[in-house]
């Protein structure tokens, strides 16, 4: 990631009427809420954290993260299922490979580590 895609209010679909299907504004602020609510968190923890903080990050307004989602806790496991899940599909590609088992749990858990 630059400089210039940390601030994820700049990644924001324009505002009014674009023309833009519904899915993919929806999907937009989706993916800045997640990737919001993850580097919030990490930065202030869970209880520091609060929506207006998530919705500042992400550029999303209130009422666009009450149709996404129920609360801060909902968002957040969100995120952890994303983030879950790509971790495996990146261990299981790693430990898939050719040889032996044992080589293959090696490149499944250094895949895991980086």
């Amino acid at each position: 990631m630059t400089d210039s895609d940390a601030d994820l209010r700049k990644w924001r679909l324009p505002r009014g009427r674009h023309g833009l299907p519904r899915e993919l504004v929806a999907r937009s602020q989706r993916e800045r809420l997640l990737a919001a609510v993850v580097r919030v968190t990490a930065d202030q923890g869970y209880e520091g954290t609060s929506v207006a903080d998530i919705l500042v990050e992400a550029g999303v307004g209130r009422e666009s993260f009450y149709e996404l989602y129920e609360d801060k806790q909902d968002c957040l496991l969100a995120a952890r299922k994303v983030l879950v899940d790509d971790l495996q599909a990146t261990v299981a590609a790693a430990y898939g490979g050719s040889g032996p088992w044992v080589d293959r749990v090696q490149d499944g858990v250094t895949a895991m580590l980086e």
